[in-house]
């Protein structure tokens, strides 16, 4: 199996050089390239996702539901991150939560 066939066959039964050349070319290690980077990377990836004529999200939430996967929207991971930003001790920014359950519970 192929690289390329490693990363994009398996969700898209195709592959776009576009964004794979720009995935394996863009990430040097450093946060201030690597955000950047990404975010390029997923509009590449959601343009191609698009005109694939796959389900997509919706049906991704559909299969997590069956599956009684408990989906964070973006809104619960801001609550989720405000708390690991208030329970930190100085000198730390940020004290990440270890465990999901410990996660869920400040949503609940």
């Amino acid at each position: 199996v192929t690289l390329e066939a490693t990363l994009c066959y398996p969700h898209t039964h195709r592959c776009s050089h576009d964004w794979l050349d720009a995935l394996l070319e863009t990430a040097s290690g450093t946060i201030p390239t690597n955000g950047p980077d990404s975010r390029d990377v997923i509009e590449l990836v959601i343009e191609d996702l698009e005109t694939a004529g796959k389900p997509g999200g919706k049906e991704v939430d559909i299969l997590l539901q069956n599956r009684g996967v408990r989906r964070v929207n973006f809104k619960e991971w801001q609550k989720i991150s405000d708390m690991e930003y208030s329970r930190a001790q100085p000198p730390r920014p940020r004290e990440r939560f270890t465990r999901v359950e410990e996660m869920l519970a400040i949503l609940n």
